[in-house]
């Protein structure tokens, strides 16, 4: 199986100039979004950049590789990229650009981006999808029943700052998971005269929206502008809504595994496409879709924080941190929602009964389905 990393071997002596922009170096991009690049690439108040190679080398006085491999997180190999990136013409002399990263706990929001300059007299902007923060995964959920989250409102701000400062700069945007989701939301709320600096969107994998979202006029605009890649078992990119159409990338690994797009394959500058989703994927499209539409955006903004109140009340801030301790994580999760008031607990517990109902359901109508053929 060929992925990015063979994509950067295949391709990597060619420039942009000699070789556009392609929809495998949006995957790239966005999946380097995930390194923690803190005291290394300049704010966006700077207006300051730094090359790749000096990223690289100021990374990796601050980190092991053996640091590395030893954290627990989903994307804990994105740092290693740049191990490749840089022995690349390709990506060597691209700069970087205006970090942001912010976790507020308190207002349960996530956000993370950058900028890439690419040398081609383009820009391309890079929202990090979800961390392994609590924090991070609790504004996923705010998805079902907000029509804007914090973290979806500053990625407008900062597609429009980086618009405002672009000049003649073409720009696109893409993102991973959540990320991909901030890219799609910031693109349709921008001011319509950055909407017209955009030459693409990409979303990989990224979660969708709420209706309201899908009736705005800007999300009209930019919609031929979108690009949308889920792996074959996605679970992620088919929540809640959207009005374009995916592409379907053959992976390695099987479920949830997929969303790691270190997994998805490539076949030179392009995925390997199938012709739809798998039945696992449309499984779980229907169950969530039967799921969150059973429920008002009060019970589902009650579920969410009854789930992370328990969470939390185990002292720990990372899924890391929730592995590590174990069954005493457990233990404090079961005893703080034994704890909750009688009528919460029912209304959480109730939650989870209708979400295996739903799965049932689901299970029965694609029984009936089979048996009609």
């Amino acid at each position: 199986m060929a992925n990015m990393n063979d994509y950067l071997d295949w391709r990597g002596d060619l420039t942009f100039y000699q070789d556009p922009f392609c929809e495998v170096d949006n995957l790239i991009l966005a999946q380097l979004a995930y390194t923690d690049f803190d005291g290394i690439v300049p704010d966006l108040a700077s207006g300051e950049k730094i090359s790749l190679r000096d990223v690289f080398n100021q990374y990796y006085k601050l980190h092991t590789a053996e640091e590395i491999l030893h954290r627990v997180s989903f994307v804990k190999l994105a740092p290693f990229l740049m191990d490749k990136l840089v022995q690349t013409a390709r990506f060597q002399n691209i700069r970087l650009m205006a970090y942001e990263n912010h976790i507020n706990q308190e207002k349960g929001s996530q956000f993370s981006a950058i900028t890439y300059e690419l040398g081609d007299g383009s820009l391309c902007i890079a929202y990090r999808g979800t961390d392994d923060t609590f924090t991070g995964w609790k504004e996923d959920f705010k998805f079902s029943y907000q029509d804007e989250t914090i973290g979806q409102g500053v990625a407008v701000d900062y597609l429009n700052a980086i618009a405002s400062g672009a000049g003649k700069k073409r720009l696109r945007v893409c993102g991973h998971s959540k990320g991909g989701n901030f890219a799609v939301y910031a693109a349709a709320m921008a001011e319509p005269e950055f909407q017209q600096c955009l030459d693409a969107v990409y979303t990989n994998d990224g979660p969708g929206f709420r209706g309201k979202l899908l009736r705005n006029a800007g999300y009209h605009r930019v919609l031929p502008l979108i690009h949308s890649f889920i792996p074959e078992d996605s679970v992620i990119g088919l929540l809640l809504e959207n009005m374009f159409t995916h592409t379907v990338v053959k992976c390695k690994g099987i479920g949830i595994m997929q969303h790691d797009a270190m997994n998805w394959e490539v076949l030179g500058h392009r995925f390997v496409r199938v012709a739809a989703p798998s039945e696992t994927s449309r499984f779980f499209q229907e169950t969530f879709r039967r799921w969150i539409d059973g429920m008002s955006d009060r019970q589902r903004e009650e579920f969410v924080h009854s789930l992370f109140s328990i969470v939390e009340a185990t002292g720990a801030r990372t899924i890391g941190e929730i592995k590590k301790e174990g069954l005493i994580s457990v233990g404090e999760m079961l005893r703080k929602m034994w704890e909750m008031p009688k009528e919460k607990q029912a209304d959480f517990l109730g939650a989870w009964g209708r979400l295996i109902a739903s799965a049932k359901d689901t299970l029965e109508r694609e029984r009936e389905g089979e048996s009609e053929e």
